[in-house]
């Protein structure tokens, strides 16, 4: 057992950065924009929207439909549904209402992977606020970080993520420019009748399911026109239930300028990224293709531990082309100092992941040997106070780990937090290896747990109770 170097360093990727092609462009196809939720309220101040959980078709690949579960605007029954979900934007203050209908014959629930709220918001299936078909739930909080945030179900979370329901939420600090962009990444298995294959095979159970067909904004390696010059901000939110995202661009390097909440206090240049199930992720990038050149985007193979159907070959993601024009150049985002949280007498939790994978059909996943829902809500825990947790990860496989509700910083072996990567809801726990958080408390019942969808409905999942 080691305690990690910090995480941004601890890549494990196969093949390298390079310009050569490595498989024939295909015809242009445009990058999808994520379509805006209807404001239905038009007070500044307050964000009001209608959310529909119902069964729909879309396209993945040209010329195919599938049938998928998705999150569409109840406020505006013409829009064509599809995957991702319509996305919610909001200030930093504002009051946003959530009005969520269930219209499919499942129960179902939003959670709101990252955000500050009341824990009965969560969304999270732990305060009988559990949406059964047919009915409604209405979602009230205050958006009071900024940052790029996702939402999806909690329950039965690895088969309804799959399906298609999930989508995003930004939460605003400044005017939105030109050259920002949202590239939600999944992937899925289609049959050759282009439906969803949802029964999960052995490797999925063990390293999260990974389909053949990789999506950005639900296209199938889509495509960017760009003038030659332009710089502009990408965020990265990997909505895939077990794939680890290698990120590398043909046109070099990239600066590295926020996480999971807001900017970093130290961005950093680097020629690859790499992306956990849940994490976001924002970077700056020059497009300074010669015009009439084309450079990608790829996501090259990441070893996380059992899975082995993993793929020995890089994944484009996205085509840029370039073209003559006038250069737009996005405005360079201001850093965010990180104060340490004081952990002089911070109580010390440690937390043990390990499963059991004797059982083919129903392999088993734990935190300190107990597994949801069975084991008991950790009580103690007190508003005001920071925590230490020590995460050790006895698997020979790696589990990104998020806890609900609450942000923590990671430290590095002196027990420093890393500024390269900010305040963290999400974090990957490398195999074999301690991962040390300074846990900032909020009050409320709250979920954590693995990030792969299989692993936390199969047992790696706990409560904390934290007291006013």
């Amino acid at each position: 057992m080691r305690i990690c170097t910090p995480v941004w360093l601890a890549l494990v990727l196969t093949g390298s950065c390079s310009t050569e092609r490595i498989d024939p462009v295909p015809a242009p196809r445009e990058l999808p924009a994520l379509v805006a939720a209807t404001d239905l309220d038009p007070d500044p101040d307050r964000v009001e929207v209608s959310i529909i959980a119902r069964k729909t078709r879309t396209s993945f690949v040209p010329g195919v439909e599938t049938d998928v579960w998705a999150y569409v605007d109840g406020a505006n029954e013409s829009a064509t549904p599809g995957v991702p979900g319509p996305l919610i934007e909001v200030n930093v203050g504002d009051e946003v209402v959530v009005h969520f209908e269930n219209q499919l014959d499942a129960s179902s629930t939003i959670h709101w992977h990252g955000l500050r709220l009341d824990s009965a918001m969560d969304g999270a299936a732990n305060h009988h606020d559990i949406v059964r078909p047919g009915d409604a739930f209405d979602y009230r909080f205050v958006a009071r970080d900024p940052g790029v945030f996702w939402y999806h179900p909690h329950i039965r979370g690895d088969e309804q993520i799959e399906r298609g329901m999930f989508g995003v939420l930004v939460v605003r600090d400044r005017p939105q420019e030109p050259g920002e962009r949202v590239l939600v990444v999944d992937d899925v298995d289609l049959d050759d009748a282009g439906a969803l294959v949802l029964e999960p095979s052995f490797e999925d159970l063990m390293g999260g399911r990974q389909g053949d067909v990789v999506l950005v904004n639900g296209t199938q390696r889509p495509s960017l026109t760009v003038a030659s010059g332009s710089r502009e901000r990408w965020t990265f939110v990997n909505a895939s239930n077990g794939r680890h995202l290698g990120l590398q661009f043909d046109g070099g390097t990239f600066d590295v300028v926020a996480g999971d909440v807001g900017t970093l206090p130290a961005r950093y240049t680097s020629q690859e990224l790499l992306v956990v199930p849940g994490e976001r992720w924002t970077i700056e990038i020059e497009l300074d293709g010669t015009p009439g050149s084309v450079e990608t985007l790829w996501s090259r193979p990441f070893l996380h531990g059992h899975a082995t159907d993993v793929e020995d070959e890089p994944v484009a993601l996205l085509d840029v082309y370039f073209v003559a024009g006038v250069a737009e150049r996005i405005s360079e985002v201001p850093v965010t100092p990180l104060l340490p949280l004081d952990t002089t007498e911070a109580l010390v939790r440690e937390l043990e992941l390990t499963d059991n994978l004797e059982d083919r059909e129903q392999p088993r996943f734990y935190i300190n040997g107990e597994a949801w829902p069975f084991n008991a809500i950790i009580e103690g825990a007190r508003v005001g106070n920071a925590e230490l947790w020590e995460i050790a990860n006895r698997a020979e496989a790696e589990h990104p780990f998020h806890i609900h509700g609450m942000f923590f910083q990671v430290l590095d072996p002196a027990g420093r937090p890393d500024e390269r990567l900010g305040w963290k809801d999400t974090v990957r726990i490398p195999a074999e290896s301690t991962v040390r958080l300074a846990v900032q408390l909020e009050p409320g019942d709250w979920m954590f747990h693995c990030q792969i969808p299989e692993h936390a409905e199969r047992g790696m999942m706990g409560e904390i109770r934290v007291e006013p």
